[in-house]
């Protein structure tokens, strides 16, 4: 196929589209960028942030026609926010006039009739790009619904978060539905959160799951060492942040009180003042780990105790595609298939008692 019959996308993404970045989302952008490599000419215009841009490499992104990089600050961000502050705040950090007619601008000189977006965060864009080129063919990848996560964020016991969760979720669920029914092709990456669609009328969505990597496949469970725990996730995420504090604080001792010799590894982006008790000689902070095939293969369970979220977790499905016993909340397992590597927990005693049953296999 040459250049001159390739079909041309404008490929929009509100994260870095990146296999470097350690962050399961970015990685998905990436395997959907790369999908289209090769049966479409490409021009990208990707959103990237203060953690993002030291993983960043031009060259990654040479097969692209055109490439477009807009760094995003927090101060941006919250500019943009505030601009907008009757729009959810999930949908106006990357909104700008000025990226708009960006977008109008690649679309109108290179005849562009495909567009692609990827992350809520885009959404407005999204929305407004289409009401602008109402011709143009879009397909949008929300990554979760994100009026469920403020769903369940709202149910909180703090109660200034309880009244900002509780607008945040019904300002997005109202634009959330609304943008996705201009939508030409909605994608999502389980068949949960078609269902939530589905319910809410958007009709034209579909499923492409997430591409589990080959090395994960591959990994060997002859090297596992008894008794050892695997947490994984970025600590800059209040989500992951508040499930690694419950299960250090009230199922880690339980833990230890029966198996004192076990060891926690904590995977993924930190700072040290994410860290919960940083001096307890049973929990490894091992911070960004690029190559995980001797963690994986050496980790006797993995965990992930969420009680916020939304979406599905790429660290569940990878982990269970690795053949690690893996304990999980509701929300943790949510758009997961069903395995016998996979258990449920939802109270203290329940994830103990689990882990004790893999500790004793």
């Amino acid at each position: 196929m040459t250049k001159e019959n390739k079909n041309r996308v404008l490929f929009v993404s509100a994260q870095l589209p990146s296999g470097r970045v350690p962050i399961a989302g970015q990685k998905v952008a990436w395997q959907h960028l790369k999908l289209l490599k090769g049966i479409s000419e490409i021009h990208l215009v990707t959103f990237v942030n203060e953690l993002e841009i030291s993983y960043m490499d031009v060259n990654d992104y040479e097969f692209c026609y055109y490439s477009k990089v807009i760094t995003q600050t927090k101060k941006r961000r919250i500019f943009n926010q505030i601009k907008r502050i009757f729009h959810p705040f999930k949908v106006t950090s990357r909104f700008s006039k000025k990226n708009l007619n960006l977008l109008i601008t690649i679309i109108d000189k290179y005849q562009i009739k495909h567009a692609h977006f990827e992350f809520t965060s885009s959404l407005l864009l999204a929305y407004r790009l289409k009401k602008a080129r109402p011709q143009l063919k879009l397909t949008f990848v929300s990554h979760d619904v994100t009026f469920q996560a403020y769903f369940r964020l709202k149910n909180t016991s703090n109660i200034v978060k309880k009244i900002f969760y509780s607008i945040e979720y019904y300002k997005m669920k109202y634009f959330e539905i609304k943008a996705l029914s201009v939508i030409d092709n909605n994608i999502v990456l389980n068949e949960k959160d078609k269902e939530i669609l589905l319910n809410e009328n958007i009709l034209n969505t579909k499923v492409q799951f997430p591409i589990v990597e080959d090395w994960i496949l591959s990994i060997k469970r002859n090297k596992i060492h008894k008794q050892t725990i695997l947490f994984l996730g970025a600590l800059h995420r209040h989500e992951n942040l508040d499930a690694l504090n419950w299960f250090i604080t009230e199922i880690f001792p339980l833990v230890l009180k029966k198996y004192p010799l076990t060891i926690l590894n904590v995977v993924g982006k930190i700072d040290e003042s994410a860290k919960i008790s940083a001096n307890n000689p049973n929990i490894n902070y091992l911070g960004y780990v690029k190559n995980l095939v001797d963690v994986f293969e050496k980790t006797q369970i993995s965990i992930v105790p969420l009680r916020f979220g939304a979406g599905i977790k790429i660290k569940t499905l990878e982990t269970i595609s690795a053949r690690i016993p893996t304990i999980s909340t509701e929300i943790g397992a949510e758009g997961i298939p069903k395995t016998k590597y996979l258990k449920i927990a939802e109270t203290e005693t329940e994830f103990s008692k689990l882990i004790f049953q893999e500790f004793e296999l």
